[in-house]
């Protein structure tokens, strides 16, 4: 099982300051270090896909390794196995319980726990785990807590592909350091 360590996510509540200052220009799309955009159909579960997909590339970058995660796995096991109710299902749910899940449980392979956009029964075994996190952090807010465009620049520049919640509240930003 390949394993990451620490993955950055969301918000912190105080101001970090940046390595070097990132360029302005910076893609990594360009790098070869984002996988293809994957169809969530009528489940609504981006917060299981936008975690996937920043794992996915963080493992591109640091390991040179494409791997396809299963989303399927974070709809249908997040909540049993964090102990929720009510969400992390087709019906919606957080990012930070799907990055909470791939930090405890790790993540199986797509082919081993193929996407089906429903809500599944999580299955008593398990398929085997193929990549974990070992955290993840928010990004940096500014004096007026407030996630600057520039604070998210610096985390993708830094730290690869990064999670965005963006909702009535605004924007919340995850990356993941390396």
């Amino acid at each position: 099982m390949w394993k990451i360590t620490a993955l950055v996510f969301f918000l912190l509540v105080l101001v970090v300051p940046c390595l070097a200052q990132a360029p302005a220009h910076w893609d990594w799309r360009e790098q070869g270090a984002v996988t293809p955009v994957k169809n969530q159909g009528a489940c609504g579960s981006p917060w299981a896909f936008g975690p996937v997909a920043a794992v996915e590339s963080k493992l591109l970058i640091l390991q040179n390794l494409t791997m396809d995660l299963s989303e399927q796995e974070l709809v249908s096991c997040t909540a049993k196995m964090l102990g929720k109710t009510g969400f992390d299902s087709c019906n919606g749910g957080y990012d930070t319980d799907a990055l909470d899940y791939i930090r405890l449980y790790g993540i199986a392979s797509e082919s081993s726990f193929p996407y089906q956009a429903t809500d599944l029964a999580c299955p008593a075994n398990l398929p085997q785990s193929v990549a974990q996190i070992d955290g993840y952090y928010y990004v940096a807010v500014d004096s007026n807590l407030t996630v600057t465009m520039q604070n998210i620049k610096q985390a993708i520049y830094h730290d690869g592909p990064v999670v965005a919640d963006a909702n009535n509240e605004g924007i919340t930003a995850a990356a993941r350091r390396a």
